[in-house]
């Protein structure tokens, strides 16, 4: 009579045991041993992360929002809350990171350094920011009709003229290309 294990077939199926009884072994050793509710083994435990994600959200009065998120190393997270939160207020902790939030009065950059004039309904019309949007129309000019505008300042004013500047000057490069217009 022949050896099992030394013949062609004997070799294979000791093979095949011995590669299934340790993928079994690894398989419940993943469950029993490296679970939350097993024995946590250093060769089982995730990785622990090294950086935290800090998110600040800026609201806006015009309704628009500012995300931005920075990596800070888990080592100076807790000198780098307290350093952030006299200006920020108190963080929202959450298992993705921390959050702070805080609500401007003011309107966001677009808003407040854009204007557009451009016609609207027939009519010169002053919008804040870079779109003709309802919402953010400032004034309506109804002493300026289209009709009554030269053709190359009508030409303009169809495309929309945008004008950039500093919030507390762009009300004052606007008025200076209404009188323009005016003329």
């Amino acid at each position: 009579m022949r050896k099992f294990s030394s013949s062609p077939y004997g070799r294979v199926f000791l093979a095949l045991s011995a590669f299934c009884v340790t993928m079994a072994g690894l398989v419940l050793g993943k469950l029993y041993l490296g679970g939350e509710s097993g024995l946590s083994l250093p060769w089982f435990a995730p990785p622990k992360p090294t950086h935290s994600l800090v998110t600040y959200r800026t609201e806006y009065k015009c309704g628009d929002v500012a995300v931005n998120t920075v990596e800070v190393p888990e080592a100076g997270l807790q000198a780098y809350l307290s350093a952030v939160s006299p200006e920020w207020g108190s963080p929202v902790s959450s298992t993705v990171g921390h959050q702070f939030t805080r609500v401007d009065p003011d309107y966001c950059p677009d808003h407040a350094r854009y204007r557009l004039i451009c016609l609207s309904k027939g009519y010169v019309a002053v919008y804040r920011g870079k779109r003709p949007d309802p919402e953010f129309l400032i004034k309506e000019y109804k002493d300026l009709p289209e009709s009554a505008l030269h053709p190359r300042d009508r030409e303009v004013l169809r495309e929309g003229l945008l004008i950039e500047g500093e919030p507390d000057e762009v009300d004052r490069v606007v008025a200076r290309h209404l009188e323009g217009i005016k003329e």
